[in-house]
């Protein structure tokens, strides 16, 4: 079986204290039910995150630091069993561009006071 998430995007960023180098986009699936840390009812289906995450490498292995409540998600479409063949398409259709994306990703941008860096290809 497949994995049930796909990174779609992983954007350079910084900020201050030097506690997140990346923000990655990705589109997964939650099975759904009881959310224990907000008492909320989490609807199955398929889902776009935007999380911010310190990517450090050291001795040819990478560790992913994610701070805790940090990064948002929504839902992109209901579902009621999983499948490789429904994510693969939600994500080719998901993008950096896509609004709803936009908006999450200009919120986490602003909450953490994180900036992107820009690349620097002629």
């Amino acid at each position: 079986m497949g994995s049930r998430s796909i990174t779609i995007a992983s954007i350079p960023v910084t900020c201050a204290d030097n506690s997140v180098n990346m923000v990655e986009i990705s589109v997964r699936y939650e099975a759904g039910g009881m959310n224990y840390f907000t008492y909320r009812e989490s609807k199955r289906g398929y889902y776009v995150s935007v999380s911010p995450v310190k990517i450090e490498k050291h001795n040819g292995y990478e560790t992913r630091s994610f701070m805790a409540f940090s990064g948002t998600k929504a839902l992109l479409q209901e579902a009621k069993r999983f499948g490789q063949g429904k994510l693969e398409e939600i994500a080719i259709k998901t993008n950096v561009n896509t609004p709803v994306v936009r908006r999450m990703l200009d919120k986490i941008l602003a909450e953490g006071g994180l900036t992107i860096v820009e690349s620097e290809a002629a």
